[in-house]
């Protein structure tokens, strides 16, 4: 099963406004993590190539990191995911879309009681997709 997991820093904990912390895109039999990153600049990022992947069918991430995720559509619609030398396959955007709403709810649950969560404006991209897709 396709799947994107969020884990903040043990020691720093959930943070609204740098929520520092672990990235895993798993189909089952691969994964792609990316160990301590900007969480809120990947689901951004990833939200914004699932809303660029219908009309192209190849889309760079770009995010603070100095490497980015690549996606690339076939033509069956499959979608394959790289990462520098890592790589997952989603069986479409739906699959890919429900793992990023699935990623995206227990994000916010993480940061919900965070004092600067309002002062982070990469959260803006994150919520309206969290309020505009049926959860």
């Amino acid at each position: 099963m396709f799947s994107i997991k969020c884990t903040f820093d043990e020691e720093l904990g959930p943070g609204g406004m740098d929520p520092l912390g672990r990235l895993v895109i798993s189909d089952g039999r691969a994964q792609i993590v990316i160990e301590c990153t900007y969480l809120d600049s990947w689901l951004a990022a990833l939200i914004e190539a699932l809303h660029r992947l219908p009309t192209m069918r190849h889309v760079r991430t770009e995010t603070e990191e100095p490497k980015p995720i690549q996606i690339d559509m076939t033509a069956d619609g499959t979608l394959v995911i790289s990462y520098e030398d890592q790589r997952v396959v989603a069986k479409g955007l739906k699959e890919l879309e429900l793992a990023l709403r699935a990623a995206v709810g227990l994000f916010f649950e993480g940061i919900r009681d965070t004092p600067d969560i309002s002062q982070n404006r990469l959260l803006d991209p994150i919520r309206k997709f969290w309020v505009t897709t049926p959860n």
